[in-house]
Formats: structure tokens, sequence, C-alpha cells
């Protein structure tokens, strides 16, 4: 019989060594900006193009297919754009 697991983070709940790793990591390029800038301009046009899909792979989410969504899923977002149009319509 397996036991059931208690305790631990909730689902959603970031994990604190990633939020300290984004920190130190925000906090290093923030301190070495200009270099890394530098850097980038020296890159070969190609070389450039390379780094910049690989970066945005990084920070942006990937596209949803909302097929795979749930249902309380995809309630949250029919809520969420509800109450996008709703403020659109108070403005």
């Amino acid at each position: 019989m397996k036991n059931k697991k208690t305790g631990g983070r909730r689902a959603g709940t970031p994990n604190r060594t990633t939020a300290e790793l984004r920190e130190a990591l925000q906090s290093f390029i923030d301190a070495n900006i200009d270099q890394l800038q530098d850097d980038f301009d020296t890159l070969e046009p190609e070389k450039r193009l390379t780094f910049f899909e690989k970066i945005v792979k990084m920070v942006l989410p990937p596209p949803v297919n909302p097929e795979q969504l749930t249902e309380p899923q995809l309630i949250q977002v029919l809520e969420y754009l509800k109450k996008q149009r709703d403020d659109q319509n108070k403005s």
C-alpha cells in the first residue's frame, strides 16, 4: 500500500530555490548590462539571432493549446477574459 503524500508546496507555489536563482540572475544582469550589450553587439548577425531565439524561449511562456486545458483551467481563462472585457467597458 502506498503512502499518501502530505506536506510540501501547494500546486502553483513557486519553488524558493528557483525564486532565489532568478533574483541572483537578475542582479547579475543588472550589474553587467553594459558588458553584456557590448558582447552581444560583437556577435555575427547569425549568432545574434540564434542567441535571441534561445533567450526568448526562456523568457516568454510557450503557447498554450486550449485542448490540453482542464475544465477548471478553461473556466479560469473565461473568468479572466470576462473581467478584462468588463474593465474595458468601464473605461
